[in-house]
């Protein structure tokens, strides 16, 4: 049975449809798909690649939906294309007068319904796009590992950096540093927050390192300093009282206290604390003796409370991790625990995950974020380690030297089979030892002056 007329044009239509998809789809794709593998390429060499699902998903449907569009505006209308069937099968315009009478008498008329055959010279086009096909493939499929890149991500230090303007700014409330020191740790400060965003851990904790030993040097100096003011301070209050006490008479009184006044006058220009605890009394010039008196015990209550104060001060300091040797930097934030600096470490190319860092104080390397346990690799055939770790304070070698080990044990040694003391007799560094002695005795190493000492007569005891 023969269709109708407007379903023989749309067989046509369709027919020509695909044609011209099939055409723009192929054109297209060989300018498409290379671009796309670039694209590909760049986004894998800055690690941005998803996934190849991804680009696989966007790779199908574009091409697809681009040769469709071009499709669409090349196919032409019904009415065209009804006239092109007319013309093909010399219908003598039955076809047009058909579709605009719809009567069925020109049905018997009209020829064999065929839908012409369209075909499509693709040329050059099929092989290309099969290459930028495999182009396309090649991308997802080349070596993750050349795409891989060391990189580290900004160090998270931000509770370091806090707790060193906390620190910085204890030390200039308290007058430890001056201002052009708080400035310029201020401005280091700001230098290590930008090498923690550039991720530089070696040199971040290296700055952070150095910035905690400045601030704990610079702390230990000024409050000795304040304490051996504070001490020179009480003593002069307490000598001070010494002479308020005394029962001299009014004009040696008077002479002592001319002289003290002259001392003190003296101190005062080297002394801050004892120049503050002046300013608070008064001065001490043109007073008689029971004036004066009432000023040296102000003076000596005064002192007493700088001392309550550089005690307040040193747990401050404490408080605020100034000061202490024991005082590092912690790794803590999104870095916090060693596991997680471990694992920060390794896949920042600077150690392996199995290292474990220790807190900051132990034994070992002092670089970076803390210390770390010295482990080594073999074992000697006595079973002692092959080197011996020689870890001391800073300053303390030589230490040892001052002082020698003239006796050892609880019974002087014998020789020659007589007994004798070896007081005298010999020195032995007090780092040897037998190990078989309950005690040690350290003696000075001057031995004529041991000697003059138990070799004085009755008159000069």
């Amino acid at each position: 049975m023969r269709d109708s007329v407007a379903q023989w044009v749309g067989r046509y239509r369709r027919e020509l449809f695909f044609g011209l998809w099939r055409r723009a789809y192929f054109f297209h794709s060989v300018w498409w798909l290379p671009a796309a593998a670039c694209w590909v390429l760049g986004a894998r060499l800055l690690q941005l690649t998803p996934g190849f699902g991804f680009f696989f998903l966007i790779a199908l449907p574009v091409p697809m939906l681009t040769a469709w569009w071009a499709a669409r505006r090349a196919l032409p209308s019904s009415e065209r294309l009804a006239a092109d069937l007319d013309a093909r099968y010399a219908c003598g315009g039955l076809l047009l007068a058909h579709d605009q009478d719809g009567g069925e008498s020109w049905a018997d008329h009209l020829p064999e319904e065929r839908v012409p055959k369209v075909s499509v010279r693709l040329g050059y086009s099929l092989p290309w796009t099969l290459v930028a096909w495999g182009f396309l493939a090649a991308m997802f499929l080349l070596p993750e590992v050349w795409f891989q890149t060391e990189s580290a991500a900004p160090i998270m230090i931000q509770s370091q950096l806090v707790e060193k303007e906390q620190q910085i700014n204890l030390l200039e409330e308290e007058t430890l540093i001056e201002r052009h020191e708080a400035e310029q740790l201020r401005k280091t400060l700001r230098q290590v927050r930008r090498e923690a965003e550039q991720g530089n851990p070696a040199e971040t904790w290296q700055a952070l390192d150095a910035m905690q030993r400045t601030m704990d040097r610079q702390a230990r100096t000024a409050f000795q300093n304040r304490k051996q003011n504070i001490e020179q301070a009480q003593m002069t209050a307490a000598l001070g009282q010494r002479l308020n006490n005394s029962t001299l008479s009014d004009e040696a009184w008077q002479e002592a206290f001319e002289d003290y006044q002259q001392w003190t006058s003296d101190l005062r220009a080297d002394n801050a604390v004892f120049d503050q605890a002046f300013s608070e009394v008064g001065d001490l010039k043109g007073l008689d003796r029971a004036e004066a008196g009432a000023k040296l015990v102000e003076l000596s209550r005064v002192v007493k409370l700088s001392k309550e104060e550089l005690e307040a001060l040193r747990k401050r300091l404490k408080e605020g991790k100034l000061g202490d040797a024991d005082t590092g930097v912690l790794v803590d934030g999104d870095l916090d625990g060693d596991e997680a600096l471990a694992a920060y470490l390794a896949a920042a190319g600077s150690a392996p995950p199995s290292v474990r860092f220790l807190a900051p104080g132990g034994a070992g390397t002092s670089r970076g974020p803390g210390s770390v346990a010295i482990q080594w690799s073999g074992k000697t055939p006595d079973g002692k380690d092959p080197f011996e770790a020689v870890l001391l304070p800073e300053g303390a070698s030589g230490r040892d030297n001052s002082s020698v080990r003239l006796a050892v044990g609880s019974e002087a040694p014998e020789a020659d089979g007589r007994a004798r003391s070896s007081g005298l007799d010999g020195r032995n560094v007090a780092t040897g030892g037998t190990g078989s002695a309950n005690r040690q005795q350290v003696l000075p190493r001057h031995r004529a002056a041991v000697g003059r000492y138990f070799e004085r007569n009755d008159k000069e005891r």
